[in-house]
């Protein structure tokens, strides 16, 4: 089963569950909601380039990706290791070799429409760095669909002390899914303004761009 078949029958489950209609606003789960907006990620190899800036943010940041800290290592390393504000961060759902189809809820990075997800290991481990991580491209049958969220909802998280997820996020009463937060608040396409930026630079989440 397709990982978008299986978000879908999980959708329509926890939809009759609580008893809201189809085709409702307000999402009846993260399985909905990601359903509904989420972008499907294919396989596709980084370029030489876009390899080479990943591996200046990860040294820059200093980080070790360790398992289970998906939410964590995907956006600390967006805000202190992405100098030219080229990595979104993305939240969706995943799907493994060994469970294809079933739905992992799961964050990552995108440069240029790729994945980076440097904290769910591949199985088919590859020579040299990040040989068993996701680096854009994949062999084994996983699957990604998620939605991009901006900077400075990002942000807004770590600056309390949160690298959760930020569609299952309790502290924030499931905002989004409610729809008590717009998408203009959360969603990639809001621009940072010059006072938000400034913010990041002096708290040092957001390291000052390179001349």
């Amino acid at each position: 089963m397709k990982l978008r078949e299986s978000l879908k029958i999980h959708a329509d489950m926890m939809r009759q569950a609580k008893n809201i209609p189809e085709g409702a606003l307000v999402a009846s789960s993260v399985f909905d909601f990601v359903h509904r907006l989420g972008r499907d990620y294919a396989s596709a190899p980084l370029t030489k380039e876009e390899y080479a800036y990943l591996c200046f943010a990860v040294d820059v940041s200093g980080m070790k990706f360790p398992i289970r800290q998906c939410y964590r290592n995907a956006q600390v390393l967006l805000m202190k290791g992405d100098f030219d504000r080229r990595f979104i961060y993305v939240e969706g759902y995943a799907s493994r070799e060994s469970l294809v189809g079933f739905p992992i809820l799961h964050g990552w990075l995108e440069i240029n429409g790729k994945v980076i997800d440097l904290t769910m290991r591949h199985p088919r481990a590859r020579a040299g760095r990040f040989r068993d991580r996701v680096i854009g491209e994949w062999k084994d049958g996983r699957e990604y669909i998620g939605v991009r969220f901006n900077r400075s909802y990002v942000y807004g998280g770590l600056t309390r002390g949160y690298a959760g997820s930020l569609l299952d996020d309790a502290e924030r009463d499931h905002g989004i899914l409610r729809g008590r937060t717009s998408r203009e608040e959360w969603a990639f396409e809001r621009p940072m303004s010059s006072v938000e930026r400034e913010m990041l630079e002096e708290t040092g989440f957001l390291p000052l761009r390179r001349a």
